[in-house]
This record gives structure tokens, sequence and C-alpha cells, in this order.
């Protein structure tokens, strides 16, 4: 304008994408015919990527929380394909949608759950009863039934702690197990009871989101009960990550627990926490703190602040050692066992995907050991972080 003021239109900032630490992994397997590799699922920051291990090429970004970091990712493959994403008090879930010729892969937001009173820990979804079990900080449990998106009931521990960790097995209410690791350096195993357990689900009124505890407990709660299995002590240390075998007969906590007279299947007493201090084997080699484990059925994958990951065969002898990550350590470690396939992913924002060969399933002997033997464990790809995502919503 003559003889005015200049006018400067202020700059527009915009978001970009987040630049931080990995903090959660996750597979999903494909067809055969479609790949023999499964992608790979990875929450950093508020998003969810989406990479194809085959190429090791980003597909796919999205947005999925506001303000909240993802920690944790579960998949349920049929009869439709879901994903369970979770962070602090909050669960959502997508569908998958999966298209050939080329691989396209899409994330189609469904519903989020409401929001809950304590941090959500861990979610696995009950394939055979259709429900999504939810796992909380103050050591309580939660069913959400997927078809009606209704919060079927609550279960409230009579042990009443903190948790730093909690990790659910099971395909059904029958199988349930949940394994705590609490603030007193214990883990504690211990499942619902299974005594008229559907008849005490289906009594129980739609919940709402400020009655979830207190309606339960109007409603038969009394006769969904917790029973414990067993109490895991040994540890010096904060217990950051559990992981579950395949067949559920074995923990890994950085000690790998193996419990007897009838291990962690025992049908005992509500009041019968029985402990099992000397019947597991420890795990020593890192220099820091351990903040992931994976368990499979010949491997033990533990990675740690040391910006290691190192592989244990199930003695706990050490196999193999990688030190590649950069900053505050390995947050994040997966095996894919039909693929042989090993996924660290730190806080330096990187995702390292290796091929581990498992050792033979026999006595080993010294020229079995396979430590730092690059020809058992080649690196295929190294992610870098994004630049871009998609908001979901």
């Amino acid at each position: 304008m003559a003889g005015g003021v200049p006018h400067f239109d202020p700059p527009m900032l915009r978001a970009g994408s987040y630049l931080g630490e990995i903090s959660a992994l996750s597979f999903l397997p494909l067809p055969s015919h479609l790949s023999s590799r499964p992608l790979l699922l990875a929450g950093t920051g508020s998003e969810l990527l989406l990479y194809n291990l085959e190429t090791g090429t980003l597909l796919r970004s999205f947005h999925v929380f506001d303000g909240v970091r993802v920690h944790g990712v579960s998949v349920r493959f049929s009869p439709d394909p879901f994903i369970a994403v979770f962070g602090e008090k909050k669960v959502k879930l997508f569908i998958l949608r999966v298209d050939a010729n080329p691989l396209q892969v899409n994330i189609e937001f469904v519903s989020q759950l409401p929001r809950f009173e304590h941090w959500v820990l861990d979610v696995k979804f009950l394939n055979d009863d259709g429900y999504l079990a939810l796992g909380f900080s103050d050591n309580s449990l939660a069913l959400w039934d997927v078809d009606n998106s209704t919060l079927a009931g609550c279960l409230k521990s009579a042990e009443r702690c903190l948790l730093y960790s909690m990790r659910i097995w099971g395909e059904g209410l029958e199988t349930l197990r949940l394994a705590s690791g609490t603030i007193y350096n214990e883990v504690i195993v211990w499942r619902p009871s299974c005594h008229d357990l559907h008849a005490s689900l289906k009594s129980l009124e739609p919940i709402t989101e400020c009655t979830i505890h207190d309606k339960a407990t109007q409603n038969g709660y009394q006769q969904f009960l917790p029973i414990y299995l067993s109490r895991l002590t040994g540890h010096e240390g904060s217990i950051s990550r559990i992981s579950w075998s395949i067949d559920g007969s074995k923990l890994d906590s950085a000690r790998i627990w193996m419990p007897n007279n009838n291990g962690l299947n025992y049908h005992g007493f509500e009041d019968n926490l029985r402990s099992h201090a000397s019947n597991n084997i420890a795990l020593f080699g890192h220099t820091a703190r351990i903040w992931d484990c994976h368990i499979s059925d010949f491997l033990i994958i533990t990675a740690g602040e040391d910006c290691t990951c190192r592989v244990w065969d199930l003695d706990g002898n050490l196999l193999l050692m990688f030190k590649e990550h950069i900053g505050r350590g390995i947050w994040r470690c997966l095996y894919d066992q039909s693929s042989a396939l090993l996924v660290t992913a730190g806080f330096d924002s990187a995702i390292k995907v290796r091929q581990v060969c498992s050792p033979v399933v026999r006595e080993p002997t010294k020229e079995d050991k396979l430590l730092n033997d690059v020809k058992n464990a080649r690196e295929i790809f190294t992610i870098a972080a994004p630049q871009g995502s998609d908001n979901v919503a």
C-alpha cells in the first residue's frame, strides 16, 4: 500500500512427521501367494507405519492418536482382519484391506473404545470368543465385545499393585492367561475364573465409560473371579517387558520361567499364589536395562538400553549379539520364526531387519555356537524414518 506500512502474512506452521523412538512392532502375515514375508507394523509417536519386508519400503503411514504415543499393536486375521492400536488410556480398532497385483494395503478406522481409567499395557484378540482382552496398569482385565462394540465385563485382581508390564496369552476365555510384572519386581501369573464365565459375561449390562468398574461389580461380578497360578520371583530390577511362548508353557522376562507342578495350567484356589524363585534361567550379558524380549520355539531375543540385541538358546546360552543402534537403546525386538526375520527398533528412529538361522535342535557343541557368526545372521536392510503420514481417525 502506497505510503502505508507493508503487510506481511505470518508463515503457516505445519506439523511434520514424528522423528523419535519406535515404540511398537508387530508382524502382519500375508497369504503365501502374495508374499513369503510378513508386513511390518511399527508405531512411532502418534503414527502407525506399514512396511513391506520384501523390499524394505514404506507402504503407508497413518496418524492414529492426537498427542498420544502408540504403545502396542494386536492383529486378528479372521473372520475379518482387525488391528487394535493402543496408547496410554486409549484403544482404536481398524480393519485391514489387502489387494494384490500390485500389493496395496489400506487400514480403515472402525471405532474407538471408551477412555479407560488406567493405562493399557496389552491387548489380545480372543479369536475363539470374539472378545478383545485388555490388560491395565492396575492389574485389571476388561473384555470388549468386538462385534457389538460393547464392554462385556471387567475383572479387578485382588493383587492390587501397579504394574510396569503385562502380557496376555490365549485364544479364548478358557485358555486366557495374564502375566503381570509388578513394581515389586515379581511376575504374577493369573487367569479369570472359567466357572460359568460365559453366563457371567452375558448377564452384564452394557458398561459406559463412567461406570466401567462399578457397573461390572453390581452385575454378576462375583461369578467373574481371578485365579492365581504363580508368583515368579528373582528379578532385582524393574520388569519392563514380558513375552509368552507360542504354546503358553514358558515366560520370558530376561529370565526363562518354566514352573513345575503342572506349570501355568495349574487349577488352584484363589488364594494359592505359589512362589517359583529357583525354577528359572537368568540371561546375563546386557550392561543396562532390558527394554524388550521375545521367545520362540528355539530362540530368545532380548534388546536393551546398551544398544545391543542378543540372541539366546532356551538353555540361556548366548548365540548372537548385535550392536548397531545408537542413542538410548533398542526399544523393541521381534522375531518371525517362519521367515527367520529378526527386527529391532530403537530410540534412533531406525528399524533394522536381519535373517537369523535357528540353531539345530540337539545338544550344542562348540562348533555349533553362533556367537557373532555373520553367516547365520545377515542384515537385510535398515529402514529410516518416514517423511509424511495420512490421518485415518
